[in-house]
């Protein structure tokens, strides 16, 4: 009985911790949750749920070599214009823009990240 309880404790931190993390939007995460119970395997069996009753390993789309449609690798040049996506952290409607700029790139940091310069006319 101690190691549920053992179990449940360690759950239920992880379940507050990403709840913390959403604002208390649960229902957003709850799929994440369960499919990080669902592949981590269980000290005693050494197997995962998944497995167990699947009889196979979960398999991701990143292990097996699948192009994702989210990100898409872009690489600028210093000088190039580009647009910044609206920070999502930022309340928008449904009919505010996603993008703004244009930017111009000054430096490329790496990684994917650029040091930018707002090219946009301030209002007179």
């Amino acid at each position: 009985m101690g190691k549920l309880r053992s179990q449940i404790a360690s759950w239920y931190k992880e379940i507050k911790r990403r709840l913390e993390r959403v604002g208390g939007n649960w229902a957003e995460e709850l799929t994440s949750v369960l499919w990080a119970y669902r592949t981590t395997p269980r000290g005693s069996t050494g197997e995962t749920p998944f497995s167990l009753v699947y009889g196979t390993e979960a398999i991701i789309p990143a292990e097996l070599g699948m192009p994702s449609h989210r990100s898409k690798i872009t690489n600028f040049q210093v000088g190039d214009l580009v647009l910044r996506r609206v920070d999502a952290l930022k309340p928008i409607g449904k009919l505010d823009p996603t993008w703004e700029g244009p930017y111009k790139v000054t430096s490329v940091i790496g990684k994917g990240a650029y040091e930018l310069e707002d090219q946009r006319v301030a209002p007179a």
